[in-house]
């Protein structure tokens, strides 16, 4: 519930703000190891489009959907990558969906 809390030993290196365009915003940052991650959260089809397996996972991703669209709720995509090269350029490892 505390957002101070949930950030503690995380340092932000790189923020991507939302655009139109992308649909997403990512924020790449090192945890209290110093291992470096990126995270992403926007319109579904474009979080799901990151997706090492989308091929797998498109068919549930989309009936979640629609199911929300049924009772009238909007739904948001979130992934995660490790950059593994330790710089906020790098393309990092393979995107994992991990929450709608």
């Amino acid at each position: 519930d505390n957002p101070k809390q949930a950030r503690e030993g995380v340092k932000e290196v790189h923020f991507l703000p939302f655009n139109p365009t992308d649909k997403r915003t990512a924020l790449t940052y090192l945890d209290q190891n110093g291992k470096m991650h990126r995270v992403s959260k926007g319109a579904p089809e474009q979080i799901l489009e990151l997706a090492h397996n989308k091929t797998v996972i498109e068919g549930r991703v989309h009936g979640i959907i629609d199911k929300f669209a049924d009772r009238g709720l909007r739904a948001l995509g979130v992934a995660r990558q490790e950059v593994p090269e330790c710089t906020k350029d790098s393309p990092g490892g393979p995107w994992e969906f991990v929450a709608l």
